[in-house]
């Protein structure tokens, strides 16, 4: 059955799944550092007395990167879907995502523009990243990876590249030599069907999760043995990034790079033949002619008036 709560709208509830040695009959009551970790037997993997520090003369609570590795475990499925032009309901988006196959899921409220979608699947979770953007309605919604740093005034640099590495050699076009070769540019996530069914042997592509804000590697090693092989990659359907407004494909409109775009009157189409049969006769002037016409007003010559000077008394 369907629920909604107070941080969202939630898809197809998941299943029971009973852990072997921890029963929730003889388990006390969850504290709620418990229910943050999503653990049932294990204990907090953050200590309930905090030290308080202190960061520009202000109170601070730190986070070693483990915690926050652990704490952000249960969003590695998380994408951020924002609405540049208006936002419908959570409950209209979770309906649309249901109708275009999404199983399990669950769709929060981040702020008035951006959704936090989180799947229970790989599946599910590929299929909507590698589509950068999605029709909800009558409303356009960009996707992009939820990552710990996330910040909603920026868009995330991390996306789905399709590499294609050509001469690779023919026994390296397994799942897992492939997928280990994938991650030398990120985490690899698919691997083409043609080529994990050996259909072109030529080229081998796989999906990668990819940091466009970084260098990218063009050039690379893989050592068949030992004999060191130079391989080529190249990244398909690469955006540009701006450093400087950290958007991607395109520019704010505080950017030094932002150019406005103008409004261009439409081009009209020539007139075939029957049209222009059709057009009233243009009037011609002959090139040579008596008629004189009087030059414009500004170029004519201001003549002043020669009055007679008064004759000399006598």
């Amino acid at each position: 059955m369907l629920s909604t709560t107070a941080g969202g709208v939630t898809g197809r509830p998941p299943a029971i799944i009973d852990t072997p040695g921890c029963s929730h009959l003889d388990q006390p009551a969850k504290t709620f550092l418990q229910a943050l970790n999503g653990q049932h037997c294990a204990a907090p993997i953050i200590p309930e007395e905090v030290k308080v520090e202190k960061y520009k003369g202000l109170p601070c609570v730190a986070f070693t990167i483990d915690e926050v590795n652990q704490l952000s475990a249960r969003f590695s499925r998380a994408l951020v879907g924002t609405f540049y032009y208006g936002r419908p309901s959570l409950q209209f988006i979770r309906l649309c995502l249901e109708r275009i196959g999404f199983m399990a899921f669950t769709v929060a409220l981040i702020n008035t523009n951006h959704i936090l979608i989180n799947f229970s699947s790989d599946n599910d979770y590929h299929r909507c990243f590698k589509r950068h953007d999605w029709k909800i309605g009558s409303y356009s919604m960009r996707i992009s990876k939820w990552t710990p740093d996330f910040d909603p005034r920026y868009e995330s640099p991390i996306l789905p590249l399709w590499i294609a590495i050509k001469d690779l050699p023919i026994h390296l076009h397994s799942r897992s030599s492939l997928l280990r070769i994938g991650n030398v540019f990120g985490k690899a996530i698919k691997i083409d069907t043609t080529t994990e069914n050996f259909g072109r042997p030529s080229t081998a592509r796989v999906c990668v999760e990819v940091d466009i804000s970084k260098p990218l590697p063009t050039k690379f090693y893989i050592k068949n043995g030992e004999t060191p092989v130079l391989l080529t990659a190249m990244f398909e359907d690469l955006p540009e990034y701006c450093n400087e407004c950290r958007g991607v494909g395109r520019h704010s409109k505080e950017c030094k790079s932002f150019i406005p775009t103008h409004h261009q009157q439409p081009k009209t189409l020539p007139l075939t033949k029957e049209h222009q049969k059709n057009q009233p006769p243009k009037t011609q002037i002959p090139v040579k002619t008596s008629l004189k016409i009087p030059p414009p007003k500004h170029q004519q010559q201001q003549y002043k008036k020669v009055l007679p000077k008064p004759a000399d008394r006598l």
